[in-house]
C-alpha cells in the first residue's frame, strides 16, 4: 500500500513523532498495523499537549487578567473586585479563541479537503481488513 508524504495523517505523524517517525519512514518499517498504532499514538499525544497548553493559557489569562482588573478596579471602583467580572473576560477570550479557530478552519482547512481531486487509499480501512484477514500489508511512503 503507498501513503503520500502529502496526506493529512503523515504531516501530522510527522509533526507530532519528529525525528522518530521519519527514521521509520525513510527505513520503511511500517506494516498498516504499525503505522495505525503510531497514528493512534500521534493522537493521544496531540491531545494530552493541547489539553497542557489550554491550562496553561488559562491559568496564564486568569494571571493576566487578574493583574490587570484588580487594579482598574481599586483605582475606579474603590474596591476588590468580584469573580463575575473575571469570569465574563474568560468567556470573552474563550469566545474570541473560537472565533479564531472557526476563521482558521475557513481559511486553511476547509480549502484543502475542497482542493481534494483524487481519492487516495484510504489506510484506516485497509488497516481494519488487515486485521480480520491477520495480515498487515507493507506500507511504501512516497
Amino acid at each position: 500500500m503507498k501513503i503520500s508524504s502529502k496526506s493529512w495523517h503523515y504531516r501530522f505523524n510527522l509533526k507530532i513523532q519528529g525525528e522518530k517517525f521519519e527514521h521509520k519512514a525513510e527505513c520503511g518499517r511500517f506494516t498498516t498495523c504499525s503505522y495505525i498504532r503510531t497514528c493512534i499514538a500521534s493522537v493521544i499525544q496531540g491531545a494530552w499537549f493541547a489539553f497542557l497548553i489550554c491550562i496553561i493559557a488559562a491559568l496564564a489569562i486568569f494571571i493576566v487578567g487578574s493583574a490587570i482588573w484588580v487594579p482598574i478596579s481599586i483605582f475606579f471602583l474603590g474596591g476588590i473586585p468580584t469573580g463575575s467580572p473575571l469570569a465574563a473576560a474568560c468567556i470573552v477570550w474563550a469566545l474570541i479563541a473560537l472565533g479564531l479557530l472557526v476563521l482558521m478552519w475557513k481559511q486553511q482547512v476547509r480549502p484543502y479537503y475542497n482542493a481534494k481531486v483524487h481519492q487516495e487509499p484510504n489506510v484506516f480501512i485497509q488497516a481494519i481488513k488487515d486485521k480480520h484477514g491477520k495480515f498487515c500489508t507493507r506500507v511504501e511512503l512516497v
